[in-house]
């Protein structure tokens, strides 16, 4: 006879639990009721046969109620085929003042995984309504609050009616300003692209002052040193404000005296100084030659001899046709251009040239 494996026969077994296990589950799931537990903080009002809602339909009924420490557990029975999520909550409600209390379950079951049968859900995930003595103690501490006169202050009466009296006859003003603050709310929001735009700025400076910490803590402890330094010599810089003071005082009292004398000299100045302008092109040739004019008479000068080498020649200079007939022209002498030509050709620079020609050229 051939034996089965050990692991086969392990893994036949396993499948033949679970189908059972399976088969039993969808029977009950259908069959039987679903159990589910749950803890309160406070069941008063709860009974045993109460009704279990599952978003306003009874679905169940309660079974047991059992302390268990700090909270009350409550075993409730469900309908076959009920499905609620896996993470539903539950709530202790009344629908009269003097009707038992209920459960209800919820929220809705919309897909995914659901609450299987024996589940329990905490008190994390339930709540109980509030009593009558609750309700009534939180009253009572509402208005032991808000009358301030066991603490020496004023009650909420005289702060309504002090209230109503600053508003009184100012409701215009406060209609204005809340519309005025709507405009700017309204305007604000319109640039908000500037004011992303300003805001991106201000983060781009606070960046460059970041990176500009060290140097603008120098520059602050400089201008500290300055200012320190400033404060001791305060007594030089007050004499020194004073002698500014005097010299003003003195330059005015000059002036006011000297008026005459001072206008005529400034308007010779303004005179040469036109002179100046008029004339500054040759002024210009003046001051080019110069340097050469120098150098030349420098040169002309014998140090070893004492005496000035010149060369005088009566072909060139004051004896040349060309320098009579100019100073012919500038003297306006009468017949001039006829007299004296610049090239020679005139009645009388024959005659002149004759007599030149009977002296040397050059006389050293």
């Amino acid at each position: 006879m051939t034996r089965l494996p050990t692991r086969l026969v392990a893994a036949l077994v396993a499948a033949t639990l679970v189908a059972a296990a399976l088969v039993a589950w969808t029977t009950r799931s259908h069959d039987e009721p679903l159990t589910v537990t749950a803890d309160f903080s406070d069941t008063t009002g709860l009974y045993v046969g109460n009704d279990v809602e599952f978003l306003g339909v009874p679905v169940g009924e309660i079974t047991s109620i059992e302390p268990r420490g700090t909270t009350m557990r409550v075993h409730m029975e469900l309908a076959p085929g009920t499905e609620l999520p896996a993470d539903a909550g539950a709530v202790v409600l009344q629908s009269a003042l003097v009707t038992d209390r209920y459960v209800e379950l919820g929220p809705a079951y919309t897909g995914g995984e659901v609450l299987a049968d024996g589940a329990h859900i905490d008190d994390a995930h339930t709540r109980s309504p509030a009593t009558i003595d609750e309700v009534t103690e939180s009253i009572d501490e509402l208005v032991r609050a808000l009358d301030g006169s066991t603490r020496g202050g004023k009650d909420v009466g005289d702060l309504l009616a002090v209230g109503a009296d600053t508003l009184d006859g100012n409701g215009l003003r406060i209609r204005d300003a809340l519309v005025a603050g709507e405009r700017a709310l309204r305007t604000v929001n319109g640039k908000s692209e500037d004011i992303r735009a300003v805001t991106g700025n201000l983060a781009l400076l606070a960046q460059a002052l970041r990176r500009r910490d060290t140097t603008i803590r120098r520059f602050a402890n400089s201008v500290s040193l300055s200012t320190h330094v400033v404060a001791q010599q305060r007594r030089s810089l007050r004499q020194t404000l004073t002698s500014l003071a005097d010299l003003s005082t003195l330059t005015t009292t000059f002036v006011r005296r000297n008026r005459d004398v001072l206008q005529g000299d400034l308007e010779a100045a303004l005179q040469v100084a036109r002179v100046v302008h008029r004339r500054q092109d040759q002024l210009a040739e003046a001051f080019d030659t110069m340097p050469t004019l120098a150098q030349n008479l420098a040169q002309a000068y014998d140090f070893e001899l004492g005496r000035l080498r010149v060369q005088f020649s009566t072909k060139v200079g004051p004896f040349s046709s060309v320098f009579r007939a100019e100073m012919c022209d500038q003297l306006r002498v009468p017949l001039c251009d006829v007299l004296f030509q610049p090239d020679g050709g005139g009645l009388l620079d024959p005659l002149l040239d004759g007599i030149l020609d009977q002296f040397p050229g050059d006389f050293p």
